[in-house]
């Protein structure tokens, strides 16, 4: 699956890089590439999709999100994540590129759909509950309340990572 994304901040990436570290000595692997997901489909329009991209990316300017604690999904694999709070700009915000892209994407995953898309940003998919139950106790005295800017629009695929500028429209 690729996806549309917004990769995180260097402040934010580097905080992830130590969680990653630490994890590792518990022999769990964190998620690659810190980013907040708007859309995720089987396939894209390549071709179409990057003019969209950096029409979008021209005419949105960067924008601050807020993040709060620890979350996770349940279900076979479950995910732990940090929730990103959703407000009126970054509904909005999120509308707007679901309409655009949508058009050009297949098989969309109906988890970021906007009226069921919940924000977050995944720490470790695919955890066993007795994992989840000692991640959750490792970190439960940490503080997950962040402000992050969002500066970019990001293509993650099979191919790598295409990233465009907020407010600028050129590829980074």
């Amino acid at each position: 699956m690729d996806g549309v994304v917004a990769l995180l901040d260097h402040q934010h990436c580097k905080a992830i890089d130590c969680l990653r570290d630490e994890f590792r000595k518990l022999d769990i692997s964190i998620a690659t590439c810190p980013h907040l997901s708007f859309q995720v489909a089987e396939k894209y329009d390549v071709s179409a999709l990057r003019l969209i991209m950096s029409q979008l990316s021209r005419d949105c300017p960067p924008l601050q999100v807020l993040t709060s604690g620890l979350g996770f999904f349940t279900g076979d694999q479950p995910i732990l994540h940090i929730p990103v709070v959703r407000n009126r700009t970054l509904a909005d915000f999120h509308q707007r590129i679901w309409e655009a892209v949508a058009p050009v994407s297949s098989e969309i995953s109906h988890h970021y759909h906007p009226d069921t898309w919940i924000p977050h940003i995944t720490l470790v998919y695919g955890l066993a509950a007795p994992q989840l139950s000692e991640l959750v106790g490792c970190l439960s005295d940490r503080c997950f309340n962040w402000t992050i800017k969002l500066d970019n629009l990001s293509l993650l695929c099979d191919g790598g990572i295409e990233r465009w500028q907020l407010g600028y429209g050129e590829k980074a």
